[in-house]
C-alpha cells in the first residue's frame, strides 16, 4: 500500500508543505486546478531585518486559467528582485553559502511556466531534506474531475 499527497505547487512553500511530503511515497503536484492570482502559487513573504517582504512571480493568465496554463511575465525584474531580497535577508545566515549557488541559478534562468519553477524548487528543497517520493504532476495524469471528484480520481 502507498501514502499518496495530493498537494498544488506553490512559491518557496513554508516548512509545513515537506512535513506533509515526508509522509508520501508518491507526491502529486496539483497543477491542474485553477490558479488564483495573490495566493502562495505566485508569491510568498520572507522575513527581512525589519520586516516580512512579499515577493510575487508576475504572471499572464486568463481568468480561468489553471495553475499549469500560468506563464510568467518575464518582461519585469522579478528574479533581480527576488534574489537580492533573500540575498539581504539571508546573507549572514548560517548554511546560506550551501544553498545560495541553486537560487541564484534559478534566479539566471529563464522560465517560462509558473508550475515548473515552483516544481523546481519544491523537488531540490525536498532532496535537501532527504524527501524522495515518487513525484507526478496531476496536469500530466489526463483526468478530468472537478473538486473532490477529480482528487479521487488521482
Amino acid at each position: 500500500m502507498r501514502t499518496v499527497v495530493i498537494s498544488q505547487p506553490t512559491y518557496l512553500p513554508w516548512a509545513g508543505y515537506f512535513r506533509i511530503m515526508k509522509e508520501a511515497d508518491v507526491y502529486i503536484f496539483l497543477d491542474n486546478v485553477q490558479f488564483e492570482q495573490r495566493s502562495w502559487q505566485s508569491r510568498n513573504r520572507i522575513k527581512s531585518v525589519e520586516k516580512f517582504v512579499w515577493m510575487t512571480i508576475p504572471t499572464h493568465h486568463e481568468s480561468q486559467s489553471r495553475i499549469c496554463d500560468v506563464e510568467i511575465d518575464n518582461s519585469k525584474p522579478w528574479k533581480r528582485q527576488h534574489q537580492t531580497a533573500i540575498k539581504t535577508s539571508y546573507g549572514k545566515a548560517p548554511y546560506f553559502g550551501d544553498y545560495y549557488p541553486f537560487l541564484k541559478s534559478v534566479y539566471e534562468s529563464r522560465w517560462t511556466e509558473l508550475a515548473l519553477l515552483n516544481i523546481c524548487l519544491i523537488k531540490y528543497f525536498a532532496g535537501k531534506l532527504g524527501l524522495s517520493p515518487i513525484f507526478v504532476r496531476a496536469s500530466k495524469l489526463g483526468l478530468e474531475g472537478k473538486r473532490t471528484a477529480l482528487l479521487l480520481d488521482i
